[in-house]
């Protein structure tokens, strides 16, 4: 690193921040990042410290150790996700509920939802979620060529995401695309595209409005009528809870899901020794799909500080962020790298609630395409486009059979 840019890497980094911490890195716009982010995080793990601070995008840590990705995950007096309130407490007077709360506030919350997401309520869906993925791949298998992303993996989950929420299937579009322009990694921390990002999440705020309000005229058999009719503690949710609620579910589900098969899906079309295997031998996909989801893990898990307090050492202030690379706690050099263990899902309290359905979604995806698709690879002639942020991801896959 050259004087000059230490100096610039330098500026803007807290007092509390030691030199040899500091690294020249930006983990929403690295171009290694838009190539391979697994690849390239990987190589920052070898030179990096195990807890590292990285002046872009705000200024945040950055955790690669497994041990230390479990104590900020699972110590909520000392990490927290409050930080998530900040939007829509200003928004709508409500927090983000249920990941914008700790214990003891959590946990009532947190198990509404789960009595509509838990594994028995999920394993109705199956034959939907079936039908789905056999008209989507069906609709590519004859082609020889598809981009995975577009073609299949966006609308999947998202469909039947939409349906189990009771979101109207004729304005997909307009939802993916909203959901996009929130999330994108690039505009996320620009505060020139801070209006543009407030008046998507405007918009989805009036829609989810007019859903809700439709389903207290008319309730059907969906989540969003389930939550009006539901209480926590004795009182029924609040519009501007239910609200919230709605909104958490909305950003969760048209997303992750498609990033799981996208990232999922690259692995199996570079290993054609595994694609044989699991034609051969469908019974593994359940157990290689939790192993994709392990090599794949990528949510980079943020937390605030909630007090001053150590990690591995170093000493940390209230308020600063910590983004933790669980795709590296996961994938611990040296270790069994097809083991069951991994935080794709995260860990402690705010463990994923779609994580049901997110399992059975990526089971029945890839168990249809064995069935349906021959040996494929990546394109030859079209790179994998990635996006390194928060939630890291594929924006196109081109896929050959």
């Amino acid at each position: 690193m050259t004087a000059q840019t230490e100096s610039a890497t330098r500026a803007g980094v807290p007092d509390h921040v030691p030199a040899e911490l500091v690294i020249d890195f930006d983990i929403c716009a690295d171009h290694g990042m838009k190539k391979d982010v697994f690849q390239r995080l990987d190589e920052l793990r070898a030179s990096a410290p195990p807890v590292a601070y990285s002046p872009y995008n705000g200024g945040h840590w950055m955790v690669f150790d497994e041990e230390h990705i479990k104590t900020a995950l699972t110590s909520p007096d000392r990490f927290t996700t409050s930080h998530l309130n900040q939007y829509l407490m200003a928004a709508i007077g409500a927090p983000f509920i249920p990941l914008g709360l700790e214990p003891p506030e959590h946990g009532p919350w947190r198990n509404v939802l789960i009595k509509y997401l838990g594994p028995a309520r999920i394993k109705k869906l199956e034959e939907a979620v079936r039908r789905r993925a056999e008209e989507l791949i069906g609709e590519v298998a004859d082609k020889g060529r598809c981009d995975f992303v577009s073609e299949v993996a966006v609308p999947m989950p998202i469909t039947i995401f939409m349906e189990l929420m009771g979101l109207p299937l004729e304005r997909f579009p307009e939802f993916r695309a909203l959901a996009v322009r929130i999330l994108d990694p690039e505009g996320l921390y620009d505060p020139a595209q801070a209006e543009a990002r407030a008046d998507a999440n405007a918009q989805v705020m009036g829609m989810l409005g007019e859903v809700i309000a439709a389903r207290r005229e008319d309730p059907r058999d969906d989540l969003v009528s389930a939550l009006i009719q539901e209480s926590v503690r004795g009182t029924p949710i609040g519009p501007q809870e239910l609200l919230s609620m709605c909104y958490v579910l909305f950003l969760g589900g048209l997303d992750t899901v498609t990033n799981a098969m996208c990232f999922g899906m690259r692995y199996l079309a570079m290993d054609p020794d595994l694609q044989q295997d699991l034609r051969d031998h469908p019974e593994h996909i359940k157990d290689t799909a939790e192993w994709l989801l392990r090599r794949s893990a990528f949510v980079n898990v943020q937390r605030s500080v909630a007090v001053d307090t150590e990690l591995n050492g170093v000493a940390m202030k209230a308020g600063d962020m910590i983004w933790n690379i669980v795709w590296s706690g996961s994938n611990t050099p040296g270790s069994d790298n097809r083991g069951p263990h991994h935080y794709a899902f995260g860990a402690g309290h705010h463990l994923c609630l779609g994580m049901h359905l997110a399992r059975m979604e990526l089971r029945i995806m890839y168990e249809t395409w064995m069935k349906r698709i021959g040996p494929f690879r990546l394109a030859q002639d079209e790179p994998v486009a990635m996006e390194g942020g928060p939630i890291m991801h594929i924006k196109r896959m081109v896929l050959e059979y």
